[in-house]
């Protein structure tokens, strides 16, 4: 999963950016959901998070729009093709998914063992060459039994994970050749559409390093050259409607590597989409999860500077999607060793959490962006219904200025850090001017492989009530540092120095505190054991008018989340108000009915069964068989028995 990178600077300096200028049409997909946060303009369907229906109440918090679902062929079908079996837990995170308004995709992948001649998971499915309609070609079947088992839930449909991985490789995924790789998607095509005409079919994410290490031609380059061999693929639109691409580490690349695989489909005449479905840089120096070992040391403090940067470069290279790899650490961390998630598995946010936010919110709904390169300096814009955003970063070791034209028709400005920290500022002289400090260049030559704190310029043309979208950056932890350097030690015993980046500081005159328009008597933090109830008692208002005057789908709050209260309202003494009101009905960060006595479970909005069960330590076939339930159907306000 992890791309192997280790030359991508050198791919830098065989294409250096001079000046680009990329226009975009809109971007603008289906779909009005309103995210937790308040978002007044709706989530946009461009941006997601990996495996976020492990943490359904931090997807919403987030605004992710849509997700991603890895469907193992060998657990569905894991004794012969007679045999049928759906995971609870797939079944209820699709379920969540669709009923929270996100989006699902799922990659289909992982021979079983007695359809294949080959090795167990990555094997070449036996019959893959018999008409689809033969019960021998295993491929078909499957294929044909999963479209319908999720028709109506599932229409983004991945055909397998990184056959560019060599087969000699530890994290091979796919034994066959790419004439096989083309078989496999055709017959994954025709069926689909058979099933389900709105089916979606996705080329497998690419990753790109393991073809440019081993020197040869591109996995999409080789597919490509056989289809165009092939009369029947133009009739069929070549046999995929989206190419996907695995980029990590190397905010730069992120660039390269899209313009890379556009220019491969453009040779042959094709425009399908691209979606960038894996990208993110995970951290060594979180003391609650270090890496020990990695091969690119990314600090704590460089992750939402990735964040930030590997989406701005993948809009302007014109990704129709773009989704981080992973939200949350069910579990603690991946098998090999990494942490990948925004959220850690206790709950906690990352840094890189506000980074995101800052997305979501602010690249949100972009119809038109441009983009300015020069040697030390990338700067972006991207045009808004509601105003521009403009982000910057230094590109190499040195810091650089940026200085930005105000915008005609703008009401506020923010001036926004990587975390999300925001300071209102206002133009000199029609202009803004903005200082970038430099990034953090590692290994040898200096290799800048994620350019500085990136400064985020929002320019509004509408005064509204602003989210809280910050997380605090806390003290991370850089193993054997001493001084204003340190150095990670590598796994081949070697030494890799860090230098610090500078504080990101602006040029432009601040302006008092913003006081939005919308006459809020005030904002309240949610604490941990709040709920919607206890917060509206505090104010002397109700959940009804929080809910509308907030923008919320549902009743699920989050630590740390800011909400306006109403014009009406009071804001008592917290002393006013004992702190154990209601607080033995709220479970932190969701409002929840757990009975006092722990019995019972009263459902709430976002809640499935595989959650509930989590939650309280049992099982999904527990909870059914305690409630006379059959199937994942619940609905809110039910009352659940807990097994004990």
């Amino acid at each position: 999963m992890l791309n192997k990178i280790t030359k991508e600077y050198k791919l830098l300096m065989k294409r250096p950016w001079l000046i680009f200028t990329f226009l975009l049409c809109s971007f603008f997909l289906t779909g009005n959901l309103t995210a937790q946060s308040g978002l007044p303009w709706g989530v946009d369907y461009r941006f997601g998070a990996i495996q976020s229906y492990e943490a359904p109440d931090l997807a919403n918090a987030s605004n992710v729009a849509w997700d991603r679902l890895v469907i193992r062929w060998h657990l569905y079908q894991p004794d012969g093709p007679d045999n049928w079996y759906v995971p609870d837990s797939d079944r209820d995170w699709v379920a969540t998914a669709v009923e929270q308004g996100r989006e699902m995709t799922a990659i289909l992948m992982a021979t079983p063992g007695w359809a294949t001649d080959g090795y167990h998971l990555i094997g070449l499915p036996r019959g893959l060459d018999l008409p689809i309609e033969d019960p021998n070609n295993t491929w078909a079947q499957f294929v044909r039994k999963i479209v319908q088992q999720y028709r109506g839930q599932i229409r983004h449909w991945i055909i397998w994970n990184e056959p560019d991985i060599d087969r000699h490789h530890p994290g091979v995924q796919f034994e066959g050749e790419v004439e096989d790789y083309y078989q496999l998607l055709k017959v994954a095509y025709w069926v689909a559409k058979q099933e389900d005409p709105n089916a979606v079919i996705h080329l497998a994410g690419l990753t790109y390093w393991h073809d440019s290490e081993a020197g040869r031609p591109q996995f999409l380059q080789r597919l490509v050259k056989l289809m165009q061999k092939d009369p029947t693929a133009p009739a069929h639109n070549f046999y995929f409607d989206v190419a996907t691409a695995h980029i990590y580490f190397n905010s730069e690349s992120v660039f390269n590597i899209l313009i890379a695989f556009r220019q491969i489909l453009s040779s042959a005449g094709l425009s399908h989409p691209i979606w960038l479905n894996e990208t993110n840089a995970p951290p060594v120096d979180d003391i609650q999860s270090l890496w020990v070992g990695a091969q690119f040391p990314v600090r704590l403090d460089q992750q939402p500077a990735f964040i930030i940067q590997a989406h701005a470069l993948a809009m302007t290279a014109g990704a129709q999607r773009i989704a981080v790899y992973r939200l949350y650490e069910l579990g603690g961390q991946n098998s090999d060793g990494v942490h990948y998630g925004l959220f850690r598995g206790d709950r906690t946010p990352r840094p890189a959490v506000g980074a995101y936010n800052v997305v979501t919110h602010y690249f949100a709904h972009a119809q038109k962006v441009t983009a300015l390169s020069k040697g030390n300096y990338h700067y972006i814009r991207m045009e808004r219904p509601m105003g521009v955003t403009h982000v910057a970063w230094a590109r190499v070791n040195q810091p650089a200025q940026v200085v930005i034209p105000a915008t005609a028709g703008t009401v506020m400005a923010l001036l926004f850090d990587q975390y999300g920290q925001s300071t209102p500022i206002a133009p000199i002289n029609g202009k803004y001017s903005l200082n970038l400090p430099a990034a953090i260049c590692i290994g040898a030559g200096g290799t800048c492989m994620i350019g500085g704190a990136p400064a985020i310029l929002v320019e509004l043309n509408v005064e509204i009530p602003l989210p809280n979208i910050a997380v605090p950056m806390p003290e991370y932890y850089v193993p054997y540092i001493g001084g204003d350097t340190g150095y990670v030690e590598n796994i081949n015993g070697s030494q890799t120095t860090i230098t610090p980046a500078s504080t990101l500081t602006n040029n432009a005159t601040p302006l008092p505190t913003y006081t939005p328009n919308a006459v809020a008597v005030g904002t309240y933090t949610i604490q941990a054991g709040d709920n919607l109830y206890r917060v509206a008692v505090q104010h002397g208002t109700t959940v009804d008018a929080l809910m509308k005057f907030n923008k919320l789908t549902s009743t699920i709050v989050y630590v740390g989340q800011v909400l306006f209260i109403p014009p009406g309202a009071s804001v008592p003494p917290a002393q006013s108000t004992p702190s154990a009101t209601v607080s033995a009905t709220a479970v932190p960060t969701e409002t929840s009915g757990l009975s006092t006595s722990g019995k019972t479970y009263t459902v709430v909005a976002g809640d499935t069964l595989y959650n509930i069960a989590l939650r309280h330590q049992t099982t999904v076939a527990a909870l059914r068989t305690a409630n006379n339930i059959e199937g994942s159907l619940i609905y809110v306000g039910q009352v659940l028995k807990i097994p004990k």
